[in-house]
């Protein structure tokens, strides 16, 4: 029995001591033991001072359990003392129900079955363990006297995974990852250097990257070396490939994981684009991001702004930055372009300070926007355009709005994501391709065409003015008090967009003849009895629009036109989600 300073016992069983031959002086000695016990009473005989050294292993005997059978092998030589250089050791243990709290990376470490050999070379274990809960295979070397161990680990991270090791990715990452990680582990304050390459095929990203957005099924790997630092972090030699993918560079985080520098000469996220991404900490503590290129796809970012959803334990990211961009050209959705994008940017507590952009889209109209202040110390972002329709496709908004001069006002976007009030108005625009409509402007302005006439759809529907409210929060545009009439109708405008579940549901009236229609509608009494409301008219039918955004379809209810403004709302669409009421939006005078 060994019995150890704390009370824990080893035992040793089949022990042979032998001396081959005496003839030589010294003379060479061995012995042969089992030794079994606990894997805490095994820690502890190895932290003690005659060992440590030769151990190439710790364990606290405090947080490890399990239970040991070793075979142990000793050769040295009668002189009267062990001492390094005359001493020889093998040792092959089988480890069984083993677990080690805070062992690699202050994750426990646990395995039903573990081997381990050591001997004067170094120390080695190989066995399926789980780090942190994560099944994984590990392949551990530490040669004698070096200081920095050999690791090899291939595992599986899904969603509980990077959940329970704390990595924190699931608001941008969903689905198994496997990886391989081959690399050093340095001790003390050495650094610790990992080769890391990870298949992303079955994932799906949320904006990993900004503007990054991939589907589970595309294939996509990582590959980067991770450089671990006392209080610095280092991803050096990322590459990300996949089709129409290519990212180059490194990042640089402190001790608390917050970005001190970030480069990527090569920042490709789709077919042909040419850009470069960097970010730098400065002293105060701003993060300046810097974007150049000749060519970008702007859909991931579009996307960004307009589903990215934050998860509800995540903490508002206040981080003062400030942003400088100038591209060439920069693609939307429906073949739509900006072209010679400049856009500075500033954030400090969380607020919006400073806001610039410039660009030209569709055929060469100029688009705008800076941060304005009105009275009561309210800010606003004004955007404005003398292409309305271009922009409106070019987010995806809606793509058969054809011309007409735009401004549109809004709150500056906050660190918690809180809603924005804002207002858009747009002039002399009409709306084509849209059948539905044009059959109802036409059989307003010849009542004959409904009963077959032909019509010319070439021309569209025209407007004088749109006008509407707004209420932007994450993922989601809701649009009230919404109007808009021309020459030979007009109509009204309430509803949803849903960016997270791709998903419009706009609903309102069509007035005909819309400055005569309303004008009776606003006469007293009269009014009161034969009006549906403010800008419906005495007479109109009713519509909803329903779809995927950028494409949805446009119905009407032909029934309403024969009920009086009072009687309407009988026949009005329903909306699936019919939310509260927001306050109104004071906008800004025009």
């Amino acid at each position: 029995m060994v019995d150890l300073p704390s009370g824990r016992k080893l035992t040793l069983v089949n022990g042979i001591f032998e001396v081959p031959d005496t003839h030589p002086k010294p003379s060479p000695a061995r012995t042969r033991f089992r030794a079994e016990g606990s894997a805490d009473a095994a820690a502890e005989l190895l932290s003690l001072e005659r060992l440590k050294d030769s151990a190439n292993v710790t364990l606290d005997p405090a947080t490890t359990k399990g239970n040991f059978v070793a075979q142990v092998a000793l050769d040295f030589t009668l002189i009267g003392e062990l001492t390094k250089e005359n001493l020889n050791y093998q040792i092959d243990a089988d480890i069984t129900n083993f677990s080690a709290e805070k062992w690699v990376r202050g994750q426990k470490v646990e395995a039903a079955v573990l081997k381990l050999a050591a001997n004067s070379q170094g120390f080695y274990t190989r066995g399926d363990v789980k780090i942190g809960g994560l099944p994984a295979a590990v392949d551990y070397r530490k040669p004698a006297g070096d200081k920095d161990a050999e690791v090899r680990i291939q595992a599986v991270l899904d969603d509980s995974a990077r959940t329970r090791l704390g990595i924190g990715l699931n608001d941008m990452m969903s689905g198994p990852v496997p990886f391989k990680l081959t690399g050093r582990v340095g001790s003390e304050d050495r650094e610790s250097r990992y080769q890391i390459e990870a298949d992303l095929r079955d994932s799906k990203i949320s904006e990993l990257l900004p503007g990054w957005w991939k589907a589970a099924g595309k294939a996509t790997k990582v590959t980067f070396t991770a450089i671990d630092k006392p209080q610095v972090m280092r991803f050096d030699d990322i590459v990300i490939e996949g089709p129409g993918t290519l990212v180059k560079g490194m990042i640089e985080l402190d001790a608390n994981g917050e970005i001190v520098l970030a480069s990527f000469p090569s920042f490709g996220l789709s077919d042909g684009d040419k850009a470069t991404l960097r970010a730098d900490r400065a002293p105060d503590g701003t993060l300046k991001v810097t974007m150049r290129g000749e060519l970008f796809d702007g859909r991931g970012f579009l996307k960004s702004a307009t589903s990215g959803a934050p998860s509800e334990k995540a903490k508002p990211q206040s981080r003062d930055f400030d942003l400088d961009l100038k591209l060439g050209t920069v693609t939307g959705y429906n073949v739509e372009t900006l072209r010679g994008v400049e856009m500075r940017l500033s954030r400090r507590n969380g607020h919006i300070r400073n806001f610039g952009m410039a660009a030209r889209l569709g055929s060469g109209a100029a688009l705008s926007g800076d941060l304005r202040s009105y009275p009561g110390g309210r800010r606003v972002i004004y955007l404005e355009s003398n292409d309305a329709g271009a922009l409106l496709r070019f987010t995806d908004m809606y793509s058969r709005v054809v011309g007409g001069q735009m401004w549109l006002a809004m709150d500056p976007p906050t660190a918690d994501h809180g809603q924005q009030e804002g207002v858009i108005n747009v002039r002399d625009f009409s709306i084509r391709g849209e059948a539905e409509l044009q059959r109802v402007a036409a059989t307003e302005t010849d009542p004959t065409r409904g009963q077959g006439g032909q019509q010319n759809f070439a021309a569209g529907v025209g407007f004088s003015r749109m006008r509407a409210e707004f209420t932007r929060s994450t993922g989601k545009l809701a649009i009230r008090d919404g109007v808009v009439w021309g020459p030979a109708m007009g109509a009204t405008i309430e509803g949803n967009f849903d960016y997270q579940r791709d998903e419009v549901r706009l609903r309102g009236t069509f007035v005909p003849a819309y400055v005569l229609n309303n004008f009776l509608a606003r006469l007293p009494v009269l009014g009161f009895f034969l009006g549906g409301g403010q800008n419906e008219g005495v007479f109109g039918m009713t519509y909803e629009v329903v779809g995927p955004t950028g494409n949805a379809t446009l119905r009407v209810n032909p029934v309403a036109m024969m009920a009086p403004g009072f009687l309407r709302k009988i026949f009005e669409f329903r909306s699936a989600d019919d939310s509260k009421a927001v306050p109104p939006y004071s906008s800004p005078s025009r």
